[in-house]
C-alpha cells in the first residue's frame, strides 16, 4: 500500500461494501505527498494506491493502471461549500459555478489501483 500524506496527516482509506465500512491505515515503506508521484509509484508496481477516479483517468485509459477493489469503493458524496455571509463576491460566485459545472467529476467513486 502506498500512503498519501496531506498536511493534516496520512489519508486513511475508507472502504465500504454491502453496508460494511472499513477504514484502513495504509502501511508500507512508501509515503508521498503528490498525486502524480502516487500514480507513478502505483504504475511502477510499488503497491496499491487509493485515488479518485478522475485523477487517474488518463492512467486507466492508456493501461498504465487498472482498478481493483471497485466493489469496496463508496461513491464520493460531493463537495459542500459554507461561507460566512449571504453576500457573495464575484470571485466566490465564479468558483461556485465552476464547481457546479465540474460536479460529475467529484461524484465518481475513489478506487484503489495498481499496475
Amino acid at each position: 500500500m502506498i500512503a498519501f500524506r496531506f498536511p493534516e496527516g496520512v489519508y486513511r482509506w475508507e472502504l465500504e461494501k454491502a453496508g460494511r465500512r472499513v477504514t484502513v491505515d495504509p502501511t508500507g515503506p512508501l509515503c508521498v505527498n503528490d498525486h502524480t508521484l502516487l500514480l507513478e509509484a502505483a504504475s511502477a508496481g510499488a503497491g496499491l494506491a487509493c485515488v479518485l477516479r478522475p485523477r487517474a483517468a488518463d492512467w486507466l485509459a492508456d493501461g498504465r493502471l487498472r482498478p481493483v477493489l471497485e466493489d469496496w469503493c463508496p461513491a464520493f458524496p460531493g463537495l459542500r461549500l459554507y461561507y460566512p455571509s449571504r453576500r457573495m463576491t464575484a470571485a466566490l460566485r465564479a468558483f461556485i459555478e465552476t464547481l457546479r459545472l465540474d460536479q460529475t467529476t467529484f461524484n465518481e467513486p475513489p478506487l484503489a489501483r495498481k499496475l
